[in-house]
């Protein structure tokens, strides 16, 4: 049976900003999923110098951290396993307790799920032509600058902060849990306020220049903010189109892993 979250009936002036839909061959499935392993890959922060503080960026790592612990929907435990899910490879996920581990594995659901909706293909065209497989990573910072202004999510910048500070306040909870680069990162995410960030220009911009610094090839992030700037409208009409099927999806799944 078809699941409920499994393509989103979107309207047609949605779908026709975002560029329509259609299904994915394999062929295409599998293309994104090497350009999101190539893009991690790239942009790890295992060789970011933590030391040294004036130099820490507003992103270092995943960059759509906000998108994230929305998804958690409240639950302690599976923020802090969304949050901390691509510092933890292999078998160590087995090393958290079980609501931790539900949390792992839905970020990489969740992450699935969006890098293979149409919206996101759509979406990923914008910017493809200039960044190749940075088109994904820029998306999700896309999509988080979409989340922190939709009214539907946060009534305004007040409903925004007061949800970051209680995502930080639930994360400090599992701090014997971090990973030891999110610990070192956890810091800088409070003191600059990365959550809310992403509500402003200025911060879609600092998180774009971030991912440009750990890719230096790809060039800075000014074709980017000003793709975004042109783009806006068909942009926010892919977030539109994907927004309710992936909440609905991570509803649904974080249930489903929590009871198992």
């Amino acid at each position: 049976m078809k699941e409920p979250y499994d393509l989103m009936n979107a309207p047609v002036a949605v779908l026709s900003l975002c560029g329509g839909a259609a299904d994915a061959s394999k062929d295409e499935l599998q293309k994104r999923r090497d350009e999101r392993s190539a893009s991690r890959f790239s942009i790890s922060s295992d060789d970011f110098d933590f030391g040294r503080e004036h130099r820490i960026a507003v992103t270092l790592h995943q960059m759509n951290y906000l998108a994230h612990a929305y998804l958690s929907y409240g639950h302690p435990g599976l923020l802090a396993g969304n949050m901390i899910s691509d510092f933890v490879k292999g078998r160590a996920r087995f090393d958290f307790p079980p609501e931790v581990r539900a949390g792992i594995e839905l970020h990489r659901r969740i992450d699935d799920f969006t890098d293979t909706h149409p919206a996101t293909r759509n979406a990923k065209e914008f910017f493809r032509p200039h960044y190749r497989l940075y088109s994904g990573p820029i998306v999700d910072v896309v999509y988080d600058h979409f989340l922190a202004n939709d009214a539907a999510a946060f009534a305004d910048a007040a409903g925004l902060d007061a949800f970051a500070q209680e995502t930080y306040r639930l994360l400090a909870r599992y701090a014997r849990w971090f990973p030891p680069r999110f610990a070192r990162m956890f810091p800088y995410m409070q003191e600059q306020n990365w959550l809310l960030n992403y509500r402003h220009s200025d911060g879609i911009a600092q998180s774009l220049g971030g991912l440009a610094r750990r890719a230096a090839w790809m060039g800075g992030p000014q074709v980017a903010v000003a793709l975004l700037e042109t783009h806006h409208a068909e942009l926010r009409a892919c977030y539109e189109y994907i927004a309710p099927a992936v909440k609905e999806f991570a509803k649904i799944e974080g249930a489903a892993l929590l009871r198992a």
